[in-house]
């Protein structure tokens, strides 16, 4: 008899033991999609690709006191873990105003919020011609006036890789060839890229594929 109250008490003593090591652990994660533009050799447009696999892309966890986490998707999603509870939003940005944002997301008890979809979509008038291309692609653009503006080529996580154009553009019709190589002359490899235009008002961006 006493042999078996010996044992019950070791049985409610470990489990004691295990409620304490399984707290909940408080996240959120998610999917990011990346949206562009393709056309043909001659600029003729040819279809949307809408891009849900994409590693690299750098993700930021915010609260009310700034960006808390940092992170990068990995097969186009993210994940953020043991934080505190509290109110968060989740973003994602390639330049200054091209962002996506979670709508505010309460962490209580839940183990997991999965939240809406990032979403970074290219925009404005640039055209690279093809997309996606192989060896090297060539770009158009029209500006209404003589400003100064920058044309480069961001990596996955929005850092610039290549400048191509930097000055005073000529109001008008622009284009220039990009032979798919970085600042240094090495070819970049196959994947995604982003062809951005910053006139200091506002970015075009658009989503280039090299195969």
């Amino acid at each position: 008899m006493l042999r078996r109250l010996g044992i019950t008490a070791l049985l409610l003593l470990s489990g004691c033991g295990r409620d304490k090591v399984t707290a909940p652990i408080l996240g959120i994660r998610g999917p990011v999609v990346l949206v562009g533009y393709l056309t043909d050799g001659t600029g003729r447009p040819i279809g949307t690709r809408v891009f849900a696999q994409a590693d690299g892309v750098p993700v930021e966890l915010v609260s009310n006191a700034g960006v808390v986490a940092t992170t990068h998707t990995q097969n186009g999603r993210y994940a953020f873990a043991g934080m505190p509870r509290g109110s968060y939003k989740v973003r994602t940005q390639v330049t200054y105003d091209l962002v996506a944002e979670t709508r505010t997301l309460t962490v209580t008890d839940a183990l997991v919020i999965e939240a809406d979809t990032l979403r970074l979509q290219s925009r404005g008038d640039l055209y690279p011609i093809p997309n996606p291309f192989t060896s090297s692609l060539f770009t158009t653009f029209e500006m209404s006036g003589s400003v100064q503006a920058s044309l480069r080529v961001l990596d996955p996580s929005g850092a610039p890789i290549r400048t191509l154009l930097e000055g005073r553009f000529p109001q008008g019709l622009n284009g220039i060839t990009w032979d798919g190589t970085d600042a240094r002359g090495v070819p970049v490899p196959g994947g995604f890229y982003w062809l951005t235009l910053d006139d200091g008002q506002a970015t075009r961006a658009q989503l280039v594929f090299r195969e």
